[in-house]
């Protein structure tokens, strides 16, 4: 069996390939870029790339992963169109991923980031961060709540008290806060702050019994677009 994943939510664009039987898979391929901007005419290009890295064809993919949001609104539009794409041409199902439950299973990397609560807190613009608490166990992630837009002075209250570190890039935006608030016990781990498809790949392969068809998956949006269609203009009516 093999997984293609792909993200395309934050600021970075990702591929990556999952092989193996139902024993378990192995990442055979992968690609990262941070980047900010340019993710639709890199994605597919990546995607190519990974699946010649693995001398494996798109034909021969048996579940497409991709993270659903919450991210930026084209970001998350890009990943899950050109996912739901090859599921439609390939006929292949999908397993949709939350963005920050991605991030979350970065602290697996770290041997030096401690077990229990922690949250994951990623810059939301407009004086808000999206936030979503976990608790690592071993090598497992559990989440304790959903996510979230959070205002940035709603943090401190939003926080379980059992949450022993953050770490994201809206982490520096809230540290005087909780500061304030009296969390100086608060720690903020350098962890990777962006989703990686490589890490989503392997999440995704222990979950292929939620694949769904790809008409069913639908993006996490948490707030509405930035973006906004102009006000109609009226023009007086003349005789």
């Amino acid at each position: 069996m093999n997984l293609l994943a792909m993200d395309t939510a934050f600021g970075a664009c990702s591929a990556a390939i999952v092989s193996g039987g139902v024993s378990g898979g192995e990442l055979v391929a992968s690609l990262y870029e941070e980047r900010q901007r340019g993710h639709a005419e890199r994605l597919v290009p990546m995607i190519t790339e990974v699946c010649e890295e693995a001398r494996l064809a798109l034909g021969e993919m048996d579940y497409i992963a991709v993270t659903r949001g919450p991210g930026t609104f084209a970001g998350v539009r890009i990943g899950l169109a050109v996912a739901k794409g090859l599921g439609l041409a390939l006929g292949r199902p999908l397993i949709a991923v939350g963005t920050l439950e991605s991030i979350a299973m970065n602290v697996l990397e770290y041997d030096e980031v401690p077990e229990g609560g922690f949250a994951v807190a990623h810059d939301a613009r407009r004086g808000e961060i999206y936030l979503q608490q976990f608790c690592r166990t071993g090598s497992r992630i559990h989440p304790l709540t959903e996510p979230q837009a959070v205002p940035l002075d709603d943090v401190p209250n939003r926080l379980d008290p059992q949450v022993g570190f953050l770490f994201g890039t809206g982490a520096g935006l809230v540290k005087e806060r909780l500061m304030q608030a009296g969390r100086a016990d608060m720690l903020f781990p350098d962890v990777q702050t962006q989703p990686d498809a490589a890490i989503l790949a392997r999440l995704a392969w222990e979950r292929r019994d939620t694949a769904q068809e790809e008409n069913l998956v639908q993006p996490l949006y948490l707030r509405p677009p930035d973006a906004v269609l102009p006000q109609p203009v009226i023009l007086p009516f003349q005789d």
